[in-house]
């Protein structure tokens, strides 16, 4: 028993604390009822987590994103039908935990040298918190009124968009291939 406790040290603690923008709501479960802070637990990413994130394939199909949520922020249950307006703060809570507040970018340049346009790039540093925070406090309006017609709406699930985003993916891809051969 003594053993245990021990390594209870060592196991992985969440490093942030995230309220959802949709608070929890369009979930087949709501995950925000599991905590009775009504922020959700965000780990780090594993080693698994970071090559997943850096495969292709899998982030064009949406299985890595997937795969990460479920390790980083294992109250939602599943990723695929959580509402797309709660991924991005999910992923940069994730991105927090993992490397820290600060990202810094290349951003690409282009300036005039003598008459004669030059390229270069300029590293920024973005504070990811603060995006975060601009995140909270947005509340989803379920309902829009055109003329005597009421509107019911809902947010799209991260399987709806992704499939929305593959579908479109290869619409362009073939008109390419059709552009090419004609």
């Amino acid at each position: 028993m003594e053993n245990q406790s021990v390594l209870n040290k060592y196991k992985r603690q969440p490093k942030i604390y995230l309220k959802l923008p949709s608070n929890g709501n369009f979930y087949l479960s709501n995950p925000m009822e599991k905590t009775g802070s009504g922020e959700l637990p965000i780990y780090s990413m594993t080693a698994k987590d970071v090559i997943m994130i850096k495969t292709p394939d899998a982030l064009m199909s949406g299985d890595a994103t997937v795969d990460v949520i479920k390790s980083c922020c294992p109250m939602i249950d599943d990723p695929w039908s959580m509402p797309s307006i709660d991924l991005d703060a999910i992923l940069i809570a994730i991105r927090i935990a993992t490397y820290g507040e600060k990202m810094e970018l290349q951003v690409p340049i282009r300036y005039f040298e003598d008459d004669d346009m030059k390229v270069g790039s300029e590293t920024i540093e973005i504070d990811l918190r603060t995006i975060l925070d601009s995140m909270q406090g947005k509340t989803w309006n379920g309902s829009m009124q055109l003329g005597e017609l009421t509107f019911k709406l809902r947010p799209l699930t991260y399987k709806e968009t992704t499939q929305f985003f593959m579908t479109t993916f290869e619409n362009q891809r073939l008109s390419q291939i059709k552009s090419c051969c004609n």
